[in-house]
């Protein structure tokens, strides 16, 4: 070889360590030698068998942009036959625009997308160099195939795109973590949305997950790593300071790395915050504990059947069946408990609660240990114990409830015998009564008619008071029998205006004296509920009252209204008539009881009797307050 025809390839010794370097250099010396005709034939032949066997694409390009030659390689690199290649121009090869060798420079090394014979582009990593082969200068191309190499770069990016978007959206932060120093390697985003620092303080602060490890937790978690490392997991719920002084519980779950000797190298974990988590699960044990409690203090006996037996009993459940604990009845039939009469009814109940429906409170007859029967209150619902489907059951014994609403019903319709026969004898003494005041009333009336004149003043006068006497004793027997009837009606409840009412009933008052002028004031809107003709005789007892006590008042008010007391609506009527001495407050709602002569004001005494037992009948409470001439309000509720 003549070594001074290397001086050309100068520009290519940088690239000759390379693979495609080596092969262009090999390849340029053989064609160099062949087109100057030297007598090294034997060496020429020698680079030239290293240019056409060489596994790297050679192609030798004129200066004016023609294939001169390409070797085996290169044609199969690019899909076409040598001779096809020979005298083509580049531009038809090349996939895209390329500037190869800009003038004044020797050589270049890039990415070349050529054309291959079926139309499809080729990727190759290219390295060129000017050359002057048989005194012209030329341009010789080494050309690699990069397509592959280059898919799987693009895959590999895309995965590793895939991978980095998926633990960047991980809830969670996904970390790295030197396992021999402890270092933090990595943080993923979701540090900064859970603990508040920012992801690259791993960088700044490698050891800074052991700064905010909460005092309490920092051994057993340091620990906790080093013993993890020989069995290559860990899990760990422990608590951190998050940036502004919070305490977070984590659950930290990673797995380690090794390399090729086996030898530890990195930890790759996830961290979850389970703040709410274990939250919810301190409140659970707090329900549960004070639910524990309840039931245990229940005075209600508490059961808990599953697959037809007793799995738990509280201890007043115990106490209840007669047990001397528990224990003696865990494990038995739930049925064996149940009377006979009532056991179907039970079976529904646990067929209806299996197929979700919900079941009503139910009472039933039940066994004691003893064999002794009891009234029982059964209130069932479904639930899991002990992971599974099972029974609640709250009992509580209505024995002796029972026995006093069966004492109630027969004392009722005794009762209701005694009140029958009590209005038959008052009718019965009423009608006896009536017969011989009618005969004193009549025959007053027929001493007055025809022996007037023989009875003089006086006897006339004694005829008169017996006369009145009849007439108040009869009005007397109306108003007691009227009464009587006021504790025996049905209540038939319906809205009521009371205002329109009393209104109504200061009408028929001013029209019985025309002449009295009363300042008759009713507050609107006043409405209940209860039976309008009973509540109709309370306010006319009231109002009528009012009327009559005020007759001596020179400017007579009365007033209907209501207040609130108490929480409570209480209406009253007010007057600024007599009023009354506050000592015989008590008496005034008794039949008969009067404060004041027949002819200072008449009256039987009947009429605020009756107003208590209308409102007593529609569970309201009624007194009074006044002082003597300073009128009288009588207060009621319903």
């Amino acid at each position: 070889m003549d070594l001074g025809g290397l001086q050309v390839y100068q520009g290519l010794l940088p690239y000759a360590g390379t693979a495609a370097g080596g092969a262009l250099f090999a390849a340029l010396v053989a064609l160099l030698l062949r087109w100057r005709g030297r007598k090294a034939r034997g060496r020429a032949a020698l680079l030239g068998a290293a240019f056409d066997q060489s596994a790297e694409g050679l192609l030798l390009v004129s200066q004016d942009g023609r294939v001169l030659e390409a070797n085996a390689a290169c044609a199969a690199l690019l899909g076409r036959e040598r001779g096809e290649l020979a005298g083509m121009p580049l531009e038809e090869l090349l996939a895209g625009e390329a500037e190869l060798l800009p003038p004044g420079k020797r050589s270049w090394s890039g990415v070349l997308s050529l054309r291959d014979g079926g139309g499809g582009a080729v990727e190759c990593e290219a390295l060129a160099g000017r050359v002057l082969a048989g005194g012209r200068e030329a341009i010789c191309l080494a050309l690699r195939d990069v397509t592959g190499r280059r898919r799987e770069e693009e895959k590999l990016r895309e995965t590793e795109a895939r991978y980095r978007t998926l633990v960047e959206q991980v809830p969670a932060i996904v970390y790295i973590e030197d396992a021999e120093t402890g270092a933090t390697l990595y943080d993923s985003p979701r540090i900064e949305e859970i603990l508040g620092y920012p992801r690259d303080l791993c960088e700044r602060e490698p050891l800074y997950w052991h700064r905010i490890l909460h005092p309490e937790d920092r051994e057993r978690v340091l620990a906790a790593e080093r013993e993890a490392v020989e069995r290559g997991s860990f899990s760990l719920e422990y608590r951190v300071y998050a940036s502004d002084g919070r305490v977070v519980w984590l659950r930290d779950e990673a797995r380690i790395l090794r390399d090729e000797s086996g030898e530890p190298r990195l930890w790759q974990g996830v961290i979850s915050d389970i703040t709410e988590q274990r939250r919810a699960e301190a409140a659970l044990r707090e329900s549960e504990e004070r639910y524990r409690s309840l039931v245990q203090l229940s005075p209600d006996g508490v059961a808990v059947e599953s697959e037809g037996r007793f799995v738990y009993l509280n201890a007043a459940g115990a106490r209840l069946l007669g047990a001397s604990s528990p224990e003696e009845v865990l494990g038995r039939p739930l049925l064996e408990r149940v009377h006979p009469d009532h056991r179907e009814n039970a079976r529904r109940r646990a067929r209806r609660l299996r197929r979700g429906e919900s079941v009503e409170l139910q009472e039933e007859r039940w066994l004691r240990m003893d064999g002794r029967e009891m009234e029982v209150e059964v209130l069932a619902a479904p639930v899991q114990y002990g992971g599974k489907p099972s029974t609640q059951l709250v009992l509580r014994d209505i024995t002796g409830r029972k026995r006093a609403e069966r004492e109630i019903v027969r004392q009722k319709a005794e009762l209701a015998r005694s009140n029958a026969e009590l209005e038959q004898f008052a009718y019965l003494i009423a009608h006896d009564l009536r017969a011989p005041l009618r005969s004193m009333d009549g025959f007053a009336q027929i001493l007055l008619e025809d022996y007037a004149p023989r009875l003089g003043p006086d006897g006339r006068e004694y005829l008169g008071r017996i006369q009145r006497a009849t007439n108040r004793m009869s009005r007397m027997i109306d108003e007691l029998l009227d009464l009587s009837r006021l504790a025996r009606t049905d209540i038939r409840r319906e809205p009521v205006d009371l205002s329109a009412m009393a209104r109504s009933i200061g009408e028929e008052l001013r029209q019985g004296e025309p002449e009295r002028r009363v300042e008759f004031i009713v507050a609107g809107g006043l409405a209940a509920e209860g039976d309008r003709r009973l509540l109709r005789v309370a306010l006319a007892n009231l109002l009528e009252n009012a009327w009559k006590f005020t007759r001596h008042t020179p400017r007579p008010r009365i007033v209907f209204g209501r207040i609130e007391r108490g929480g409570e609506r209480v209406f009253f009527v007010r007057d600024n008539g007599v009023g009354f001495d506050m000592a015989y407050a008590g008496k005034l709602f008794g039949p008969f009881q009067r404060l004041h002569t027949e002819e200072e004001f008449e009256g039987t005494g009947i009429g605020l009797a009756a107003v208590a037992r209308v409102i007593e009948r529609h569970g309201g409470r009624v007194w009074a307050e006044g002082a003597e001439g300073e009128g009288a309000t009588f207060y009621f509720t319903l």
